[in-house]
């Protein structure tokens, strides 16, 4: 711009200034618009799946709604590690996709670790002799036994009484970490290093549950043997009409014992898992 022509001109250089400042206030405007949309998609994704807060019956408004607010707080953190908005509606769609994705990779790692109180609770109705008894699903979209769906009440309120609710939410933002947001180019997916969490995941969750639930395997196992040898020793006696009871009133003393352990390896089995991953 000519010097002249703003020295000759005051009024025209007030002008200038103010559309320089307005112009300056579009951009960063439309960059935490863009932003915002993005950090948006990863905390929907990621409550979606979240234990707790992506359950059937939490109101999807809820869970909209929290998602708005978390995204408002991380937003001016994470701004300045945010692409641009894109030219082309195809490299913005790549990018808003691959937040979508990001969040729903991080619910489902933690809802497989989650799904050791799912394990832990069909292995005891198992061994308990109540596998047959069905429920529609509360802490899973699919219907499960009636003492897993029970024992996955209970872990989850136990999380959110001990403020572990909380850390789910702050493992979210710390998936920035594991990651990235998308850069220029657009969203770059390591298959393999992803492959690798969701298969630890998976792995960590049923191992966990297998773990709780092995006191019911011994005891289940102990109890048929014993059950085996009274057969055996008063084939006379009806067996079938004497183990259903002994099995159901042992099964819940075990459980009665043992679920403060269960609660408590659980919560800190999840919490491991998030420290982990978010260090990575």
């Amino acid at each position: 711009m000519n010097p002249d022509l703003l020295a000759a001109s005051p009024e025209f250089a007030t002008q200038a200034a103010a559309f320089a400042r307005v112009a300056g206030i579009e951009t960063i405007a439309q960059e935490a618009v863009y932003g915002f949309l993005l950090i948006l998609c990863r905390m929907a994704g990621a409550l979606l799946l979240l234990p707790g807060f992506g359950e059937m019956w939490v109101a999807a408004r809820a869970r909209i709604a929290l998602a708005f607010m978390l995204s408002l707080v991380v937003l001016p953190v994470m701004l300045p590690e945010l692409p641009p908005a894109p030219a082309t509606a195809s490299a913005m769609a790549l990018q808003v996709g691959g937040e979508v994705l990001a969040g729903l990779f991080f619910g489902f790692c933690v809802r497989a670790v989650f799904s050791a109180a799912s394990v832990a609770g069909s292995i005891f109705a198992m061994q308990a002799g109540l596998s047959n008894a069905f429920t529609a699903g509360i802490v899973s979209p699919d219907s499960s036994s009636a003492l897993g769906s029970l024992l996955g009440i209970g872990v989850l309120a136990f999380l959110f009484a001990s403020g572990a609710g909380g850390e789910l939410l702050h493992a979210v933002v710390d998936s920035y970490g594991v990651i990235p947001p998308p850069g220029p180019a657009g969203w770059h997916l390591p298959a393999g290093d992803y492959a690798r969490i969701a298969g630890s995941a998976v792995t960590e969750g049923f191992q966990l549950g297998f773990w709780i639930s092995f006191p019911f395997l011994l005891a289940g196992t102990a109890m048929n043997i014993g059950l085996g040898l009274m057969n055996l020793f008063m084939p006379r006696m009806q067996i079938i009409f004497i183990s259903p009871p002994i099995t159901i009133l042992g099964g819940f003393l075990i459980m009665g014992l043992t679920m403060p352990l269960m609660l408590d390896r659980i919560t800190e089995g999840l919490a491991a898992f998030l420290a982990n991953l978010t260090a990575s």
